[in-house]
């Protein structure tokens, strides 16, 4: 069976994987993210991965940030790896390697992993969101990933939930509701100094029914939910996957559910039709793997290698 090398980019770790075509991982590793020395530097920096750890595979296939055209490999954006803007990155990887290559979205590819063989298994239209230190995405329309005009569709941080205080950077989705916003909303609601406080002591707190830390929570959790229901009403989706450390919490996906059904029923449409179809809110089923495999699914189509 063909193997491939898989790549996850991330702002401080690059995870790598061989995997095969069924997304079984024959081996896997983490090092840290070299984004220090500009394009060229990062460009050696997966040719030295690759020739390690995936030189007898068939090609390269990445989970990157930034806003990109997966079919021409070409990157808008670069997020935090500033230098890829504007950046024909896998053609540019390509030749340095001299395989194949493929890039996608990281939001994107949390959706197609979810999709292929996780928790959108099955599912036509389905929203996979990823609660960090911002907030990622990514849609599922007719079984495939909807990528928008620009290649910008699924960015959740950009947002705004607020239009009478837009200019605020806390009236950004992926900055109010992000797991790292609700943690350090908790942090001065307590007046925590620990700069070690985390979310597992976060939780801890909302399980013992801390007054300030439930108030956060079901703050954060009632705009998660608003915000579902408005891209309910646009997306109609069938299940909303939630990913990130804490969607492991049982707690974060009963709660988001419990308020979704509140706000519809104090919506002022309730009363004249009760008609008003729900998404299931499910946790993701990938973690640490997501991105890997997605980046894997992506390639297989763009190749046309999928059984």
């Amino acid at each position: 069976m063909d193997k491939y090398f898989v790549i996850d980019v991330g702002g401080t770790d690059t995870k790598y994987g061989v995997l095969n075509q069924d997304a079984d991982i024959l081996e896997k590793g983490v090092t840290k993210t070299r984004s220090d020395q500009g394009l060229d530097g990062f460009l050696e920096f997966i040719k030295e991965l690759y020739e390690e750890h995936g030189a007898d595979t068939k090609g390269i296939a990445i989970s990157m940030p930034g806003v990109i055209d997966e079919e021409n490999g070409f990157c808008h954006t670069g997020g935090y790896l500033t230098f890829n803007q504007n950046q024909p990155f896998a053609s540019l990887l390509s030749k340095k390697c001299n395989t194949k290559v493929h890039i996608n979205n990281d939001g994107k590819c949390v959706a197609l992993a979810e999709y292929w063989k996780g928790a959108l298994k099955g599912c036509r239209n389905g929203l996979v969101m990823v609660l960090g230190s911002g907030i990622g995405g990514g849609i599922i329309i007719d079984g495939k990933v909807l990528r928008g005009q620009h290649f910008f569709a699924g960015e959740l941080s950009y947002l705004c939930t607020n239009i009478k205080d837009y200019k605020n950077h806390q009236s950004m989705f992926g900055v109010g509701c992000s797991s790292v916003s609700m943690i350090n909303k908790i942090k001065a609601a307590k007046n925590i100094e620990d700069e070690n406080f985390d979310g597992y002591q976060a939780f801890e707190l909302i399980h013992e029914g801390d007054e300030q830390a439930v108030a956060v929570f079901e703050e954060v959790t009632k705009s998660l939910a608003l915000e579902l229901y408005n891209l309910q009403v646009l997306l109609d989706m069938e299940v909303v996957a939630i990913g990130g450390g804490i969607s492991r919490q049982p707690i974060l996906i009963e709660t988001i559910k419990k308020n979704w059904d509140h706000i519809l029923e104090e919506l002022p449409y309730h009363k004249y039709s009760s008609y008003m179809p729900q998404a299931e809110v499910k946790a993701c089923e990938f973690t640490s793997d997501a991105n890997l495999v997605g980046a894997l699914y992506s390639y297989l189509n763009q190749y046309k290698q999928m059984k």
